[in-house]
């Protein structure tokens, strides 16, 4: 008797116990946002054009064992970047890369992140390029370059001025390590570092993503 008591009395917290510790999910409306940064070759100049689409977003709170909990959110964004540095004397690269990023947000609005990208990269090589027929004729070659293929990965800084208020900018740096391939047989590999600002406008390809609440 004793036992079936006990039992009527905790099954029904059985249900708000698994609610609590269980992450809740919903779709919510989310905007898109553009990417500008200058993009260097670290000592050669450069410039990123780029649009970021959120994929999922999760918030999470973390209690701690003195003060105040600890309260951050995580994104998965989609990025898409049109970028170009000059090189002088040797090449102008321009590429089209596609990737993923992370981003992790105090509320105070500082956040880091980690992203890689693949795409497709044309360079336009510098200075006069001839070219020699088998006849010994000589001609200049216009746009002379190369297609490679292009893989970034990197990590940064930043702030969301949004996060604490109104304005919809975040500035941040970022440390990429830029990979060329195929050239001449092996990897070219270059670090480039972008400084810039994102912008996210309240109806720009706005779209509705999974937003997870993690306790």
């Amino acid at each position: 008797m004793k036992l079936r008591i006990l039992l009527l009395v905790l099954l029904p917290s059985v249900p708000a116990a698994f609610a609590q510790t269980s992450p809740a999910a919903e779709l919510v409306p989310q905007s898109a946002s553009l990417v500008l940064a200058s993009n260097s070759s670290l000592i050669y100049p450069g410039l990123k054009v780029g649009v970021e689409f959120p994929l999922r977003t999760a918030g999470v709170t973390r209690p701690r064992k003195a003060g105040a909990p600890k309260v951050f959110t995580r994104a998965l964004l989609l990025t898409t970047s049109a970028n170009w540095y000059h090189h002088p004397t040797f090449h102008d690269n321009t590429y089209l890369a596609l990737g993923l990023l992370n981003r992790r947000t105090t509320a105070g609005g500082f956040f880091r992140e980690t992203s890689a990208e693949i795409g497709l990269s044309r360079t336009f090589l510098g200075g006069t390029t001839y070219q020699v027929t088998d006849e010994g004729r000589v001609s200049i070659e216009r746009a002379a370059g190369h297609y490679y293929g292009v893989a970034t990965v990197g990590a940064g800084l930043g702030h969301d001025f949004g996060q604490t208020g109104t304005l919809p900018l975040a500035l941040y740096s970022k440390l990429n390590l830029l990979v060329l391939f195929p050239s001449n047989s092996t990897l070219y590999v270059r670090p480039t570092l972008e400084i810039g600002l994102v912008y996210t406008p309240a109806q720009l390809l706005r779209r509705k993503v999974w937003s997870i609440k993690r306790g």
